[in-house]
């Protein structure tokens, strides 16, 4: 069975659904990404913030926070009661010669994709 791919403009749309920061809790390091499977969230896979900012530079991909109880959906015990939804789009911005990772619509100069926990 081939895995249905969520794209948009060509690009292949990845949700991103924890995050995990350096020591000094300054710039994130990797994020938990997973696509969509029939309306699912698929297994996680992991990016670190070089490849994940070169994506979306190169447009190759676009990402987006995803919603909802990362406990459920981590531990497979979504029903289709549980859902989970689209969040923001994840952008990057340049300043001072720093790239951080931020959604859009948020305008701090910092890393920051919202309150995605910890994987």
């Amino acid at each position: 069975m081939k895995e249905f791919k969520d794209y948009l403009n060509g690009e292949a749309t990845y949700y991103v659904t924890g995050a995990n920061k350096d020591k000094n809790n300054d710039r994130i390091e990797k994020v938990e990404v997973r696509k969509i499977h029939f309306q699912n969230l698929n297994e996680s896979e992991t990016f670190n913030r070089d490849r994940i900012i070169l994506m979306i530079e190169n447009k190759t991909a676009e990402f987006h926070t995803a919603l909802g109880d990362m406990y459920l959906v981590r531990n497979k015990k979504m029903t289709e009661k549980d859902s989970w939804k689209k969040g923001a789009k994840v952008e990057i911005v340049s300043a001072n010669g720093i790239i951080y990772l931020r959604t859009a619509g948020n305008y701090s100069i910092e890393d920051n994709l919202g309150e995605l926990p910890e994987f």
